[in-house]
């Protein structure tokens, strides 16, 4: 019994780790291949741009169109359907979950809306574990949050990531068997990812180099970046639950989605730093940009990070956050030029400190944060880092101290919606 047991699990990681591995791979692929070519075509010459326009605006019509028959339940990714799939409330349909996911956010990539796709790799890989589960004929909830785990890690290229993913999301019910169960899932997919990159099509994951340490007379900004972090969490939760308790809006959310995917097509020819998922702000940065012209992009990403976030569409913020986070570095940067010299040769360290900070005080999630500090040459990072998160933290348990319990568990909600 004990060894038809280990062989059972050993079969269902298997194929969990097979399954994750490849299908995220292939999602990213297809996303970066996506967004490629919307902004080859919205920003070619003025033919192409209002031919892709009316494509794009037929698609996004059938694919809402066919949402509100078919997957009005995958609006959040899944989200509610797979927490409830954990509470004893039944299974979902793993391959319509996958379907509409896949489809609903490759669609919001090509237009432009301030949304990554980090938590619906999550949600696929949950959903692959599932598969996996049926096949194995063994119900092991456990395997199914150890494969969402596992997309988290293949999304960063990042095993260490994916475990502190697991340990965090499921801190209340973690268990021994948790972990037993999740290092080889984690590892095995990555592996598979790895080998994916490496012989079929190197996808882009988040890394960054440094080739200098930060000076410690830099250090008060830190501080500064670890309260400030915490200020755009809670101006972004602001701005969604505002859209959230408009009736208004959320019964006409699919109107609302059409016609401001048409925005961002047009702002993405014009101004592409203003839309998509920011990524391209990780390393080229916005100094050249007056420092109001910057607290306005900044300004503008996090209202339209919360809209993009509830439209009719799927995708998270959790890479979106981290542009919030590189855009309030460059802010900073730039107001502090002045006053302390030469402080712009350090902006990509001081853009990585503020990507991971932002992201931890959206997220909640401050230790999978942190792991991601090895998506860079992390030893010119670690002393920073950890200054900034422990600023962001402990402004972080103030803050929610001082909302009304119910705004409290409000933002918790939401914070579980983004990792």
């Amino acid at each position: 019994m004990k060894y038809a047991y280990i062989a059972k699990k050993s079969l269902q990681i298997l194929l969990v780790s097979v399954f994750v591995g490849i299908l995220i791979c292939l999602y990213l692929t297809i996303a970066g291949l996506v967004i490629d070519f919307s902004n080859k075509v919205l920003r070619g010459d003025l033919l192409d741009f209002v031919r892709g326009l009316v494509v794009a605006s037929i698609l996004i019509i059938l694919l809402l169109l066919l949402n509100a028959h078919y997957g009005k339940r995958w609006y959040d990714n899944g989200r509610l359907l797979i927490e409830g799939y954990y509470e004893g409330e039944g299974e979902w349909d793993p391959f319509k979950h996958i379907f509409f996911v896949f489809t609903n956010s490759l669609m919001a990539f090509f237009s432009g809306f301030l949304l990554g796709s980090e938590v619906p790799s999550v949600m696929m890989g949950s959903s692959c574990g599932l598969i996996a589960s049926r096949i194995a004929k063994d119900n092991d909830k456990d395997v199914v949050k150890c494969a969402g785990s596992a997309g988290f890690a293949v999304a960063y290229m990042s095993p260490i990531a994916g475990l502190c993913h697991l340990i965090e999301e499921n801190k209340k019910h973690l268990s021994f068997k948790l972990i037993l169960l999740g290092l080889p899932t984690i590892a095995l997919s990555f592996l598979i990812a790895f080998l994916f990159r490496h012989y079929v099509y190197h996808f882009h994951s988040v890394y960054m180099v440094f080739d200098s340490f930060l000076p410690f007379r830099y250090y008060p900004l830190l501080l500064l970046i670890g309260f400030l972090s915490v200020l755009v969490a809670k101006m972004f939760f602001i701005g969604y639950k505002l859209i959230a308790r408009s009736k208004t809006m959320m019964r006409y959310m699919d109107i609302i989605t059409f016609i401001i995917a048409i925005g961002y097509m047009v702002l993405r020819r014009f101004y592409p730093f203003l839309v998509g998922d920011g990524s391209s702000l990780f390393e080229s940065g916005l100094l050249d940009f007056a420092w109001f012209a910057i607290l306005g992009i900044l300004l503008f990403r996090i209202l339209n990070t919360s809209l993009s976030f509830e439209a009719s569409l799927s995708g998270d913020v959790v890479v979106p956050a981290l542009a919030m986070g590189a855009v309030l570095s460059d802010l900073i940067v730039s107001l502090f030029a002045e006053i302390m010299p030469g402080i712009a040769e350090y902006a990509s360290i001081i853009r990585f400190v503020g990507m991971l900070s932002v992201f931890a005080s959206v997220s909640g999630n401050f230790l999978t944060s942190f792991a991601l500090i090895f998506n860079s040459t992390f030893k010119f990072s670690v002393l920073p880092v950890m200054v900034s998160l422990s600023i962001a933290k402990i402004f972080d348990m103030l803050s929610n101290k001082l909302l009304d319990k119910a705004e409290a568990k409000a933002d918790r909600d939401i914070q579980k919606r983004v990792v």
